[in-house]
């Protein structure tokens, strides 16, 4: 039998010189005090530009380099911070331990600008080389779900029908998972992690040298004035991909 443990989560840190980022340091409930870090968000995208990014990269310069730190709130089972840009485009995000198994996400982005904000894309960062049973370089370990069930990462790169509803790509790729969520399996094999958006899931994508997982939103297009709320979540499994297949598929 498995003897499950309390999810830790707390205000972290990934690159301490970089004053824009937002992480959080969530320690799953398998008796580790390993931790997996969210970027939340990485990168905000949208027909304005890249609007905001968690690091500095010369690669991809943003519209507001220079904003200040903005710190957690403990609030009630979790944490959560606000940030609003130059531009009055802000956002809220929570992230929180409601049950034995399952931390829940949230992210409200509001357009406080006086233009319309389009084709707004997020990616949402899960990081996994600080646990060690999540840490393995490479594809083997990470899963979408498509019409021929669970493939591994490293055998996606050969499927070349779009038969999918959720892209595989970074922001874009072709439609070949059918269930919004993406999934790493431990070095033991016994616990699964898995990263969804749920219906407002756009792409999955992972980076094998990095190693994480991206499980990356879309946002309806927002009116000035105009919000709207994701809901996410990391959920922790102890029977295998049977059992995200199960809670995604319905």
């Amino acid at each position: 039998m498995n003897k499950q443990h309390k999810i830790g989560i707390v205000a972290g840190a990934w690159r301490p010189h970089d004053a824009l980022e937002h992480i959080a340091w969530i320690k799953p409930p398998w008796g580790s005090n390993d931790y997996i870090w969210l970027d939340f968000p990485e990168a905000i995208f949208s027909d304005q530009g890249l609007l905001y990014l968690s690091h500095v990269s010369s690669l991809f310069p943003t519209k507001f380099p220079n904003l200040p730190p903005v710190a957690w709130q403990d609030v009630d089972t979790g944490i959560q911070y606000e940030r609003t840009l130059p531009n009055a485009v802000s956002w809220r995000g929570f992230v929180g331990a409601t049950t034995s198994n399952l931390v829940e996400l949230s992210l409200t982005l509001t357009n406080g600008s006086p233009e319309p904000l389009t084709t707004i894309r997020l990616q949402t960062c899960l990081f996994m080389r600080a646990h060690y049973q999540l840490s393995a370089y490479g594809l083997s370990n990470k899963f979408i779900h498509t019409e021929q069930g669970w493939v591994d990462l490293e055998a996606v790169g050969s499927m070349g029908e779009e038969n999918g509803r959720y892209h595989f790509g970074w922001r874009s790729g072709p439609k070949i998972a059918d269930l919004p969520v993406i999934a790493c399996q431990t070095s033991s094999a016994r616990h699964i992690v898995a990263f969804s958006w749920r219906q407002d899931t756009y792409s999955l994508i992972c980076n094998p040298d990095h190693p994480c997982i991206h499980a990356d939103p879309a946002i309806p297009d927002l009116a000035p004035g105009a919000s709207y709320t994701l809901q996410g979540e990391i959920y922790f499994a102890n029977n295998g991909l049977a059992e995200i297949e199960d809670r995604y598929a319905q």
